[in-house]
């Protein structure tokens, strides 16, 4: 399974009201705020990490046969937090209705 091969770029997306103009415009323009960072999130990053596992019935298969070592993974869960497969449990029946596996009707609440 291509586990977070998807080598994501990360840069600012013209939406009109935030970012009203490519980057370089704004900066060439001088319409711009003078700030050290500027960060934030946004709804559906969960796509970026956990996406992988619903491009199709082996993967998401693969997912739940090795969930305690995917979880982890997927949640950046270290061995040295105190019970990170409990958290990775708990925040998984949270977000998928404690149902026993992660199944495809799954993708919206996963990605949020």
């Amino acid at each position: 399974m291509p586990l977070l091969q998807n080598h994501n770029v990360w840069g600012p997306r013209v939406d009109g009201d935030f970012v009203p103009a490519a980057p370089e415009v704004l900066l060439k323009e001088g319409r711009f705020k003078a700030v050290d960072i500027i960060a934030g999130v946004n709804s559906h990053e969960g796509a970026a990490w956990a996406g992988d596992f619903f491009l199709s019935p082996d993967d998401l298969s693969n997912f739940n046969k090795n969930f305690a070592n995917l979880a982890l993974v997927t949640l950046e869960l270290r061995q040295q937090e105190n019970n990170p497969l409990g958290m990775a449990r708990a925040a998984f029946d949270f977000y998928l209705d404690q149902d026993e596996s992660v199944a495809q009707h799954h993708v919206d609440k996963v990605i949020q």
